[in-house]
């Protein structure tokens, strides 16, 4: 597959990358070297940098950028995070430029509105139809639709394959799938069902770029369909 094959897609023209596949911005393991290896390779990385402080996040972004990238993103949780830390990391991210921010669980439009005047990329990870509409009427450029198959923070309590198509009817944005995907036949099939393109959480936490021990990445290995 060539940069070429999704020129005028959507979600490339608003991160800068040249393929719709997504890392999710999982806490404790998207890191530098993940976020990198998957920019390189085409995709878009997010940093996860839940309820970090804000030294790691400025070092992190500038390992990021000392490898040559500058299409990625910083994941954060507004809700999840104290008041003080979350308006400290606002600030840094805004003032290293961050290209993106993906937001998840309760719609703070407060720091929606902080992100696009500041000219950053907001993407909203949502679990509903009803959140969708709510956080593009909120300022979302971008929805991330999460099935109940999702690994780590889950909003959603159906399917990803019952969740897309109505999230993709309801909003005029673009919209990413994520839960359970982790093949080129996954993508094909959500990709079908109306999404621009998939974010990817577990199936590269086992890669050796993620920042993940390795008995977390061995147990995922070996698991089985009965072992979550």
């Amino acid at each position: 597959m060539t940069d070429q094959s999704w020129r005028g897609n959507s979600v490339c023209e608003l991160l800068g990358c040249s393929v719709p596949v997504v890392l999710a911005g999982m806490g404790g393991v998207a890191r530098s070297e993940l976020v990198s290896a998957v920019t390189a390779a085409g995709g878009f990385g997010f940093l996860g940098m839940v309820r970090e402080p804000v030294a790691l996040i400025e070092r992190e972004v500038g390992r990021v950028r000392d490898a040559g990238h500058r299409a990625f993103g910083v994941n954060i949780i507004p809700a999840a995070t104290e008041p003080g830390l979350l308006a400290r990391q606002l600030d840094a991210i805004i003032a290293l430029e961050v290209p993106a921010v993906e937001l998840f669980w309760d719609i703070d439009t407060h720091v929606i509105d902080r992100l696009r005047d500041a000219g950053i990329t907001v993407v909203y990870q949502v679990g509903a139809v009803g959140e969708a509409i709510a956080a593009q009427r909120a300022g979302a450029q971008i929805v991330v639709a999460q099935g109940v198959e999702a690994g780590g923070h889950v909003r959603g309590v159906v399917p990803l394959r019952d969740l897309l198509p109505g999230v993709v009817r309801a909003v005029r944005v673009p919209v990413l799938a994520a839960g359970g995907l982790a093949q080129g036949g996954d993508m094909t099939t959500a990709m079908a069902l109306g999404a621009d393109g998939v974010v990817l959480g577990t199936a590269l936490m086992a890669t050796p770029e993620a920042f993940a021990h390795p008995y977390h990445q061995q147990r995922l290995v070996e698991a089985q369909a009965d072992d979550t």
